[in-house]
């Protein structure tokens, strides 16, 4: 039986530099001998990046203000299973990282543990 601690790392990235922080942090806590999983959420509707203007920036920038929701795609089963920790874990530039916690909890019924904005 493997008595090795569980963390599932759910995040979300528009650019892609989330990711790459989300993979190191895993591999640091998988060298400390600690299971990982990982999940990145993904909108229903695309959200186009890099965004073309101050104007299309100034409007993402109030929508996260105001925690306009977005729909996720479905997340894989994986996520529902025991953990000893789940990571939320979302851009800084949204000032709101949790819109998408919204989602999560209102419709999985997740207990979060830990958040962290990157």
């Amino acid at each position: 039986m493997n008595n090795r601690p569980r963390v599932l790392i759910i995040y979300f990235s528009l650019s892609g530099q989330s990711r790459s922080l989300i993979n190191l942090f895993a591999e640091g806590l998988r060298e400390e001998k600690v299971d990982v999983s990982i999940e990145q959420l993904k909108a229903v509707e695309r959200i186009s990046f890099p965004f073309k203007g101050i104007c299309q920036t100034g409007a993402m920038m109030l929508s996260t203000l105001f925690r306009k929701r977005t729909t996720i795609q479905r997340i894989a089963a994986h996520c529902f299973e025991k953990y000893h920790l789940i990571v939320l874990a979302g851009p800084t530039w949204s000032y709101n990282s949790v819109w998408w916690v919204d989602s999560l909890s209102g419709g999985f019924g997740f207990y979060v543990l830990s958040l962290l904005s990157f």
